[in-house]
């Protein structure tokens, strides 16, 4: 949204015309993808379905029933919002990849709706590969990945960001914007490795 300068996802999408924001915000689109597992409860972070989380929970109470599969329904179409947030905010949204979108028609008629499906295709693909691909971790590994790394980590890059867009926008300030940006990035790292060595 800082980068964008709008909440508007039609001119968000309009302002990846360029450039993806998955290659100008990379670190954003890894915690966004590390935060869609965890909320969608995906492994690795699939704590509800753990086996020391099996003896009474929805697994045992709704094991049998058609209830069971509406819980599995919303766990999924959560995990396909998820999918379609990531490719509007971060994959460009129904334009065109790059050599594709140089041809004039790429991003006209039924077009964009194929991109965006081929792309919303490819990141639930991902999710699943994921599934298959990794442990699960513990509740404590959890927290700890949540307090410790990632809460930090995105305030330094949003204030960073914030920085660069102020940069960008204002002249008159850039001196003051990359101190006060620096300043406050160094301090969170240096809270960051406090609090981590504790």
């Amino acid at each position: 949204f800082l980068f964008a300068g709008t909440l508007s996802t039609s001119e968000i999408v309009n302002a990846q015309g360029q450039t993806w924001f998955v290659f100008l915000l990379i670190p954003s689109f890894v915690i966004y993808v590390i935060c869609m597992f965890g909320e969608a409860a995906r492994i690795p972070f699939d704590l509800p379905e753990g086996e020391g989380e099996l003896v009474g929970g929805f697994q045992t109470e709704y094991s049998s029933s058609l209830k069971f599969a509406l819980i599995m329904m919303g766990e999924y179409l959560h995990t396909f919002t998820a999918s379609g947030i990531a490719v509007t905010l971060f994959l460009g949204g129904w334009r065109a990849p790059i050599p594709i979108s140089w041809w004039e028609g790429a991003n006209q008629g039924y077009w964009p709706v194929l991109w965006f499906l081929i792309k919303f295709v490819l990141t639930f693909s991902f999710i699943i590969w994921v599934r298959a691909s990794l442990p699960r971790v513990r509740y404590d590994q959890l927290m700890s990945l949540g307090w410790k790394v990632l809460i930090p980590v995105n305030l330094a890059w949003i204030m960073l960001v914030a920085g660069v867009r102020s940069v960008m926008l204002n002249e008159e300030s850039r001196m003051i914007a990359l101190g006060v940006t620096g300043i406050i990035v160094i301090g969170g790292l240096a809270i960051w490795m406090r609090f981590d060595t504790v």
